[in-house]
């Protein structure tokens, strides 16, 4: 009895952890539009990861092939066959490569010294506010890209974002980490219930979109041309979330500052609306008064992009 109980603990941690079935993922998304704090969830695999899978069962049978009628050993097969992970590992993780989708990472050409400064994985009920009480202090505007489930259950903090000036983006609604193995329906369900819920808290729908984790699939391509969503990532980050003092935070961020970047820290986690970002609240002052002090304007994500335009 206990060795059955504790084999369906683990199924039910694996189902939760590594998703199968798309059918419940709908399942999740209308459970999220009805309230509900929690519903089990599957997806199915999505083509990108399938394609690699599929050129690299092609590639063996090719040299398998070449060892039959040239005498070619099969076995270079071996380093031949990682050719596709790496492409597939390069262009869905590395935040400004745009081989899948079309990625945003900075903005060249513009006339002034501007910087895009901005937050995600919010909002959090205690982090949050402190951190727009920095923003309000410095006179400095940012953009906050939100985690859809949180936002439901925090709509007040949301509206303050709002009403201090500052952009509220979407960061997906459930954010998984896996989101280069969703279909292109399930990730244009999430982001399409991030983006109706957006517009009813603040009145007006998020122009622009990161992936969680920033990670990015073939798949979004089309959802984001058919949402008319731009793909925004980051091109200077402090790793707020992985440790590290406030004054490495710093030195790490205005080292990679440059005219046109755009910088990410944390205000929340996808794992708790409470995390400990104490050393962030720190830091961000301080990053804040170097960057001006180098003449740096903070702008939100959505002025740097039409600033562009007319540059």
């Amino acid at each position: 009895m206990n060795r059955r109980r504790k084999a369906g603990g683990f199924l039910h941690s694996a189902k939760t952890i590594w998703p199968w079935h798309e059918s419940d993922c709908a399942d999740m998304l209308q459970g999220a539009q009805e309230g509900k704090s929690h519903v089990p969830w599957n997806l199915r695999f999505a083509e990108t990861p399938m394609t690699f899978a599929a050129v690299t069962i092609l590639l063996w049978l090719a040299f398998v092939l070449s060892y039959a009628v040239w005498d070619v050993s099969p076995w270079i097969g071996i380093p031949a066959s990682g050719i596709p992970y790496a492409f597939f590992a390069v262009a869905t993780f590395h935040p400004s490569n745009s081989w899948l989708c079309p990625t945003i990472t900075r903005v060249r050409g513009l006339r002034e010294k501007l910087i895009a400064l901005t937050f995600d994985d919010g909002p959090s009920p205690t982090v949050t506010p402190q951190v727009l009480k920095v923003l309000k202090e410095k006179e400095t505007k940012a953009t906050f890209f939100v985690i859809g489930r949180w936002a439901r259950r925090y709509p007040e903090t949301i509206r303050s974002i709002a009403e201090d000036g500052h952009e509220v983006a979407n960061h997906s609604y459930l954010h998984p980490r896996h989101v280069y193995l969703w279909t292109a329906r399930t990730l244009r369900r999430d982001t399409e219930l991030a983006q109706r819920l957006i517009k009813r808290l603040v009145g007006t729908v998020p122009p622009v979109y990161r992936p969680p984790v920033g990670f990015r699939s073939v798949e979004m391509r089309s959802v984001m041309r058919s949402l008319g969503l731009r793909l925004v990532n980051f091109s200077a980050r402090a790793f707020d979330t992985q440790g590290g003092s406030p004054q490495q935070m710093v030195d790490r961020i205005c080292r990679l500052a440059a005219q046109g970047r755009i910088i990410m820290l944390h205000d929340g986690s996808d794992r708790t609306p409470e995390p400990d970002c104490r050393a962030m609240l720190t830091a961000l002052p301080l990053i804040i008064e170097r960057l001006k002090s180098d003449g740096y304007r903070f702008v939100t994500v959505s002025e740097l992009l039409n600033l562009q335009a007319q540059a």
